[in-house]
């Protein structure tokens, strides 16, 4: 039967982790054929390792697996599994390897605005529309069965900026919104759900170019606008807000945000280029983050890793993936529907429908959305001001 092993001890790693300090190593492959004598397919999970044929030795195939030149730039630790398939797609061996070495620079960061260059101004001004708001007299925090009630809002007016930021290769784009002629004395940071579940939507967007307009409008339009900025400006006439834009980049922690998440200390050396562009230090006074869905395990990379430094002072967690906590040792606001978990769980405000009977678009996004009315429309799109607001 087919087996990896250690080249040249023979040692098996069947069902083993194997640890490798530096970015590659040799192993091989004993039994190399499948019963019809088709050649074994070795392949791995992730997009962060290479495998290159590297001879034979005796009755074994050889193997070098490395760690691609990215991945070895952003990171200090690649996991990843190994396989031996068929042309069946059966695994017949598998093991695991753990790649660690310290992080090296991939090159200096560059971060610019870039405002002028895609939308031919310096700034986009915006007055943001009359919104509803859960009325706080009426919210009784911990009561599964409060059935709050809404209010009218009038925003501030606030101002859009696009920032670039580019770390060799890898570039991702930054939106940054102010509130107009008044200074900002706080930052919230969107980690906002990943873009790659909806892959064909945001294709067709041009997801793959980080700067395409068509994409850079829709998260503008829908999420900085439309989401997060909204509440913010809503909830916080000094607070400015940065979201950092996705974009298409393979699998694993952080690639669609490239190493602002996952290079220690990266997010927040953009993070306070970005504020000293836009001659907005006084923004990193107090930094929040909010995240949902399943942007809770970058964001969670991110506030201990890419962000580390940052003076973080309000964590906000908007029905995460499996209930997952949000990090951090600032103060924690996290709100669960339910749709992620089945039920509520121990630290969150539990928030399931019958809490939302008041909500004055309730029977729209019902009727759009469906069973995800909860999860898209309700916790997203209003519980960061409740949060800016308790």
């Amino acid at each position: 039967m087919a087996h990896f092993h250690l080249v040249p001890s023979g040692r098996r790693l069947s069902g083993q982790t194997l640890p490798v300090n530096g970015d590659s190593v040799t192993i091989g492959l004993y039994g190399s054929k499948d019963a019809e004598g088709n050649d074994l397919l070795v392949t791995n999970e992730t997009d962060h390792l290479t495998i290159l044929p590297a001879g034979s030795s005796g009755d074994s195939v050889l193997y070098t697996i490395r760690v691609k030149n990215a991945a070895r730039a952003t990171r200090a630790v690649v996991s990843d599994t190994i396989y031996a398939l068929t042309q069946r797609w059966e695994t017949w061996d598998k093991f695991k390897i753990e790649f660690q070495f310290k992080t090296v620079p991939a090159g200096e960061l560059i971060v610019r605005d870039v405002t002028k260059d895609v939308y031919g101004v310096d700034t986009l001004a915006y007055g943001l529309p009359t919104i509803s708001l859960v009325n706080m007299a009426t919210f009784v925090a911990g009561d599964p069965a409060n059935a709050f009630s809404f209010l009218g809002a009038s925003g501030h007016p606030v101002s859009l900026r696009l920032y670039a930021a580019k770390m060799g290769s890898v570039e991702r784009a930054y939106w940054l919104m102010l509130p107009l002629n008044r200074k900002a004395a706080s930052l919230m940071i969107v980690i906002s759900h990943g873009f790659g579940q909806k892959d064909r939507y945001y294709s067709d967007l041009g997801y793959g170019n980080p700067f395409s307009k068509r994409f850079l409008d829709d998260v503008r339009d829908r999420f900085v606008l439309g989401r997060w900025g909204m509440q913010v400006g809503y909830a916080r006439s000094d607070m400015g807000l940065l979201m950092p834009v996705r974009a298409r980049g393979g699998t694993g922690g952080g690639s669609e945000l490239g190493p602002f998440v996952s290079q220690a200390g990266l997010g927040t050396g953009i993070v306070n280029r970005v504020a000293a562009l836009a001659g907005a230090d006084t923004l990193l006074q107090s930094v929040g983050v909010v995240t949902f869905s399943s942007g809770i395990y970058d964001a969670n990379t991110f506030i201990s890793t890419g962000g580390k430094g940052l003076p973080f002072r309000l964590m906000v967690n908007q029905d995460p993936s499996h209930g997952v906590h949000i990090s951090g040792s600032g103060a924690r606001k996290e709100y669960l529907s339910g749709y992620t978990t089945g039920g509520p769980r121990a630290g969150f405000e539990y928030m399931p429908k019958a809490r939302w009977v008041n909500d004055p678009r309730r029977a729209e996004m019902e009727a759009r959305l469906g069973r995800e009315y909860l999860h898209t429309w309700a916790l997203p799109t209003y519980t960061l001001a409740l949060a800016l607001r308790s």
